[in-house]
């Protein structure tokens, strides 16, 4: 009976290896618009918002959502999600006045636009479904499927430290459209259940594969570049002491890595003469999503326009602008950067 249970589990590997070199990644079909997504009235909406009218736009997304239109209503629903990018205007409102602006009516904190959303179109079921364990396998291939691979992928290492590997595996093999950065988790998650590795391991692991830099082709598994290893456990400075490799890796790497070129634009701007240093030192800063300068919502403004926007240059330190963020430990390893995106918090404090 041991030998033919060692026997399946090895088949079973031996097929998600396979899978692994034929099915990573292929390229997504382009997603339908979603509905009301052209109505000019909430292009106009979204116009004000990159232009950093956040209070005209969410008014207007507000008055649209009411009138049903799906697209403002998902849209307004990741940014009540999303609370930095609302929370420099929102915060000195009036509770009430707060929630009739964010949410629809319902209850004492008022309901989510998604729910209403979810009625008729499949993507607002997807970010749904990603919030309730039974349903977050589902959802995350619908994220994948429907055009928000961003915030699919950021979703993802909760579920895998969750246990879930065979689930993310199949997630991220079949994903039409998952970052580069993705398939570190696909090769993760091969290698944790490899070594028989149970719930709350995945997230431990990460930062274990980042430190001793073992993230590299095993059994025929994908090579994962350095650069899309970092991204899911960008090292603190304060654990460069650990290593000098670990302070280097950085200083190369993290300059390279697509989803920090934000950081890149701003330390060439801010700190023409210690860029590595400066991105190092900033991307150890980053919390939560390991992916957080993306649009909130692609499948109606894509990462590069909402980039480029006049209100990106303030959602970028806002990014930045958590419990987490200490100016003074910061100046400890770049006081240029410390006082340079202190400064840039400062101003995107304000509504």
């Amino acid at each position: 009976m041991r030998f033919f249970q060692s026997l399946c589990q090895n088949l079973f590997l031996w097929c998600l290896t396979s899978l692994s070199v034929m099915s990573l990644p292929a390229f997504a079909q382009e997603a339908a618009p979603l509905p009301g997504a052209e109505d000019p009235a909430f292009q106009s909406a979204l116009e004000s918002w990159l232009a950093g009218e956040d209070l005209e736009a969410l008014t207007a997304l507000a008055d649209l959502s009411g009138s049903e239109n799906r697209a403002a209503q998902i849209f307004l629903a990741r940014l009540d999600r999303l609370s930095h990018l609302h929370r420099h205007a929102t915060a000195s409102l009036e509770r009430k006045a707060r929630v009739a602006l964010m949410r629809r009516p319902g209850g004492l904190s008022g309901k989510s636009w998604m729910e209403a959303a979810a009625v008729d179109v499949p993507l607002a079921q997807a970010f749904l479904d990603i919030g309730v364990m039974e349903k977050k396998a589902e959802g995350l291939r619908s994220l994948f499927a429907l055009g928000e691979p961003y915030a699919a992928s950021n979703a993802l290492p909760g579920y895998m430290a969750s246990g879930a590997f065979e689930d993310v595996i199949d997630i991220i093999a079949t994903a039409p459209n998952a970052p580069a950065a993705t398939r570190d988790l696909y090769v993760e998650s091969i290698l944790a259940l490899k070594s028989g590795g149970t719930a709350y391991q995945g997230s431990a692991r990460l930062p274990h594969m980042l430190w001793t830099g073992t993230a590299k082709e095993v059994d025929g598994l994908p090579q994962v570049a350095p650069t899309d290893r970092i991204v899911w456990a960008p090292p603190h400075p304060g654990r460069w002491r650990e290593g000098p490799e670990t302070e280097a890796l950085m200083k190369t790497y993290a300059p390279k890595v697509p989803a920090w070129q934000p950081i890149v634009r701003f330390c060439e701007s801010a700190c023409a003469g210690e860029v590595e240093t400066c991105v190092a030192v900033a991307a150890g800063q980053l919390s939560g999503a390991p992916m957080p300068f993306q649009s909130p919502l692609e499948t109606v403004l894509s990462s590069e326009d909402y980039q480029n926007s006049p209100r990106f240059e303030y959602d970028f330190a806002r990014v930045f602008d958590t419990a987490f963020w200490h100016v003074d430990q910061v100046r400890a390893y770049s006081s240029c950067l410390a006082d340079a995106l202190q400064a840039q918090i400062d101003l995107s404090r304000k509504p």
